[in-house]
């Protein structure tokens, strides 16, 4: 996948058509969903077929005709929240490489209408709203490279690493990362309060990497 294209064309996509995803493209996409459970100890799945969004009313955040969602849990540790981001983001540009469009929903949904299976010792998260947006979205607001990286003279994989940050979703667009450099090779994240604020920074961390073209040691 070309993953910088990818983040590039994604944006989060809030009006979908009545059209379901076909079973190969379902197929495929829960293959990978479980080839990412099994490494990063989650519990996402595909859910088809389940509008939990349609009693919302008019506003921001609004999800419309959308049937079918990425249910986000995993093991309930002190990074589950993070980790979260940063599958669950893996998952989003996925979507986007099958020509699927989605949308990270962490409040702005029917809680009840939710289908609450996972593993003992898991918790839920939030979810992904996924399938055939009316349009591609639109970017939203987005941030400088010094606004978001507090080091400046950096080698460029590092700076290739906070474009890809520039280019990440966020919780009602907020935007809170700051990176660092500390060394030669290891990025210190820090963010500030904020609605899922450590989520973002998972989703953050997964921009970074991606757009690096390595892993990334990350310190406190």
């Amino acid at each position: 996948m070309d993953y910088l294209k990818l983040m590039q064309e994604r944006h989060s996509v809030r009006k979908y058509l009545d059209k379901a995803i076909e079973p190969e493209k379902a197929a495929e996409l829960e293959a990978y969903i479980a080839e990412l459970n099994e490494k990063y100890d989650m519990s996402l799945r595909l859910v088809q077929g389940e509008d939990v969004f349609d009693h919302l009313i008019l506003g921001y955040g609004m999800i419309k005709g959308c049937n079918n969602y990425i249910y986000v849990a995993g093991k309930d540790d002190e990074n589950l929240d993070e980790r979260a981001g940063y599958v669950g983001e893996l998952v989003v540009l996925k979507a986007q490489d099958m020509g699927l469009n989605t949308c990270w929903v962490g409040g702005f949904f029917k809680k009840k209408r939710v289908e609450y299976t996972h593993p003992e010792g898991h918790r839920f998260v939030l979810v992904i709203a996924i399938g055939y947006g009316e349009n591609a979205g639109t970017p939203s607001k987005t941030k400088t490279f010094d606004e978001v990286s507090l080091s400046k003279d950096v080698p460029e994989w590092y700076r290739n690493g906070i474009e890809a940050v520039l280019l990440a979703p966020s919780a009602i667009n907020q935007k809170k990362w700051k990176f660092e450099l500390i060394g030669e090779d290891k990025v210190r994240v820090t963010t500030a309060k904020g609605p899922f604020a450590t989520t973002d920074v998972g989703i953050a961390k997964c921009h970074f990497e991606l757009g690096a073209g390595k892993t990334v040691l990350f310190g406190e």
